[in-house]
């Protein structure tokens, strides 16, 4: 629970980082023109805030949700549709936030050491003695 309220915490924090994978959203100038805001559609290379304009975008679009999006990166075989449908990005910052993939990648180790000691735990492999 440590974990993904710490992820959920972050990515809120985080989520003008993050922008849809889907390319009819990136190719769709009507939504780039929106979400951007201004009286022209912004070039290819412009940073958009994805995250302020989602109530505009289509129904089939995923909306990005930061709580979903942490437990997407926790459980290793179901699909929640976040990771696939929400990309994080790189650009200039000012924050004195850890970097957005240390933490994703410190998130999935994390977990997934969390997993293997619950299996080594109810497998019987780490006993009380």
């Amino acid at each position: 629970m440590l974990i993904w309220g710490f992820g959920c915490w972050y990515y809120d924090k985080r989520s003008a980082d993050f922008v849809p994978s889907n390319p009819l959203v990136w190719d769709s100038e009507e939504l780039r023109q929106l979400c951007a805001g201004t009286p022209q559609p912004p070039s290819p290379n412009a940073h958009i805030g994805w995250d302020r304009c989602q109530q505009d975008m289509p129904r089939e679009f995923n909306p990005f949700r930061p709580w979903l999006y942490s437990l997407d990166q926790m459980i290793p075989v179901v699909q929640l549709g976040q990771k696939r449908d929400w990309d994080p990005i790189r650009h200039e910052y000012q924050t004195s936030y850890p970097d957005l993939w240390f933490v994703i990648w410190t998130e999935i180790i994390l977990s997934g050491a969390l997993y293997i000691w619950i299996g080594a735990s109810l497998g019987g492999l780490i006993k009380r003695d």
